[in-house]
């Protein structure tokens, strides 16, 4: 190697220049490890196929983002079944012991489900739409065993036995549902939010700062896709409390 200071010839294990006599071990550690900074950089830029450094910290985000994972598996067991206890535990107690008005079932309904919603997705990155499937079965189970807890009491039947009744089940069940969806959509933005802090710890900075700068697109894109996530949680919000108390209105 050349001494930077004397510009002479210096043995590569040599901690300070013979010429000059200037200290060395500072400045090999830090070729060190601008050299294992360009090393790690051409391996990206080899893995992706890319020219552009901006387009290669894009790969590296796609490289980190993380595969989705189950909605239904063990760990997430207990987000359906303890709001589905609540809720029977809450009709339970309205319907049957204090016999009140159905509109604080309503209410409770509505309340219960959200922050299951918000703990389910803002954990782990899941697919929404397995999660929305499995929200709308836990409604129409949780439902179905309101009205066989009633029939246990005084005789009534479990399902609807006309097109009012009907009606009532799938509003109620839809309520609960958009209820759940609305805790998800804020978990999921909540998620992405903390991904993104990861990801940015995780690039250069200089990589980072150059992508900010000069990709006034992607910045613009990512505000209009979190205006819509927040519209449509606002939207999910309105349609469970439609739902569920249009008809004590």
């Amino acid at each position: 190697m050349k001494c930077p200071y004397c510009i002479e010839e210096v043995n590569d294990a040599a901690l300070a220049c013979p010429h000059c006599m200037r200290d060395l071990h500072l400045l090999k550690s830090m070729q060190a490890r601008i050299d294992a900074l360009e090393s790690e950089l051409a391996s990206v830029k080899a893995h992706c196929g890319f020219a552009t450094e901006s387009q290669n910290v894009h790969c590296v985000v796609e490289m980190q983002e993380p595969q989705p994972v189950s909605a239904s598996g063990p760990d997430t067991y207990w987000l359906w079944l303890a709001p589905l206890a609540l809720l029977l535990a809450a009709h339970y107690l309205i319907t049957i012991i204090l016999d009140t008005n159905l509109i604080w079932l309503r209410l409770v309904s509505l309340l219960i489900p959200l922050p299951f919603g918000y703990l389910l997705m803002s954990g782990h990155l899941r697919r929404f739409s397995y999660a929305l499937l499995m929200a709308f079965l836990v409604a129409c189970v949780t439902v179905v065993s309101m009205s066989a807890v009633v029939h246990l009491v005084d005789g009534s039947s479990i399902f609807p036995q006309d097109g009012h009744g009907w009606r009532e089940f799938i509003e109620y069940a839809a309520s609960i549902t958009c209820s759940f969806a609305t805790g998800m959509m804020l978990g999921r933005m909540a998620w992405q939010r903390k991904q993104k802090a990861r990801q940015d710890r995780a690039l250069l900075s200089a990589l980072v700062k150059q992508m900010m700068g000069s990709d006034t697109n992607m910045k613009k894109i990512i505000m209009v896709v979190s205006s819509i996530r927040i519209v449509t949680a606002v939207g999910t919000s309105v349609a469970s409390i439609y739902t569920g108390l249009h008809n004590f209105l």
